[in-house]
């Protein structure tokens, strides 16, 4: 049943004539019924048609909250051709309405160049109004405007302020920033006890770098007793998730036995992931790899060489020749 007791059937119908009669809230419920899935006829794709239609007519009237969902329809192609240029216009003319979730993707427009000419200073500019309203993530973009310089001078208090601010409000990324202003001193007076505070509730609510700068508190005692075994547990999360630096940690701890039993082929398996994700000191490793499994500097196709024979070795010979290494 949808608002007041009605049908879904009924409600779309009287939403279809009042939308059609130019009634602008109309129109955007249409939109948002259809770009919800919550009417179930005919082909996805043109429900996603649909939706653009009657969000580009409300936002043709000033609705904000359409702008902003049809700005969303262009940023992600939904119902309309994608256009970041498209979405960046129509996100930030529900921003200067004072629609708040705006305030965010048009930063990140500005910061990052998508659809617009890059220009840190209107970054700067949308992301201290969002944060002002409340908003988490301008919150946090706010704090890296200042961490980093970007759009106005480089200031740390005050970076460490709004990363406290959103760390506060549940912001993982916040959470680890600030862990790290902690650990560094930046802004705040070192201490290595909160630097892992909230490196570890940053991990906990899933961010990965958070993961592999726990690790490092852990393997150093920082903020911490050491552990090698709960490193090594952190490392090893993060580097399945995709973090590069933690999947070179990984590789060490199986290389030294540290935190975990020695396995020279778990140690190249991980060298070899980091590796081919860019990371150079991982490339140095599989070069040292190749020449232990050699003997010497080996680019041939076939190696006949006595100490490939292992089944390990010649796997790792294969992948070596595979990544061109």
């Amino acid at each position: 049943l949808h608002p007041e007791g009605k049908s879904l059937e009924k409600a779309l119908y009287w939403y279809t004539r009042a939308a059609e009669a130019d009634d602008d809230e109309s129109q955007c419920q249409l939109g948002n019924l259809y770009g919800s899935g919550e009417i179930r006829s005919g082909l996805p794709e043109e429900n996603d048609e649909k939706a653009a239609y009657w969000y580009q007519k409300a936002a043709d009237q000033g609705v904000a909250k359409a702008q902003y969902s049809l700005a969303f329809c262009y940023e992600q192609g939904k119902g309309v051709k994608r256009s970041l240029s498209k979405a960046r216009e129509w996100y930030e003319r529900a921003a200067s309405q004072g629609h708040h979730p705006a305030y965010y993707p048009v930063g990140q427009s500005y910061l990052n160049g998508k659809g617009t000419p890059k220009d840190e200073r209107k970054a700067f500019y949308w992301f201290e109004k969002g944060a002002l309203s409340g908003n988490v993530k301008c919150k946090t973009s706010l704090a890296t405007c200042y961490h980093y310089g970007k759009g106005v001078d480089k200031n740390f208090s005050e970076a460490a302020r709004w990363y406290e601010d959103a760390a506060k409000d549940d912001d993982t990324r916040a959470q680890l920033h600030l862990g790290l202003c902690y650990e560094k001193g930046n802004g705040v007076h070192r201490s290595l006890q909160e630097a892992f505070y909230w490196l570890d509730k940053s991990s906990s609510g899933g961010n990965i770098r958070a993961k592999y700068h726990l690790g490092r508190m852990h393997e150093s005692g920082m903020g911490t007793v050491v552990s090698l075994e709960e490193a090594f547990k952190c490392y090893r999360d993060a580097a399945e998730g995709g973090e590069v630096q933690a999947q070179c940690s990984v590789a060490w701890c199986y290389q030294a036995g540290q935190g975990v039993e020695p396995c020279d082929k778990s140690a190249f398996e991980w060298y070899l992931r980091a590796a081919e994700n860019g990371d150079v000191n991982a490339k140095r490793k599989i070069e040292q790899y190749r020449v232990k499994v050699c003997g010497r500097p080996c680019s041939d196709i076939i190696c006949t060489s006595q100490v490939c024979t292992a089944n390990w070795r010649n796997y790792t010979l294969a992948a070596l020749l595979k990544v061109g290494l």
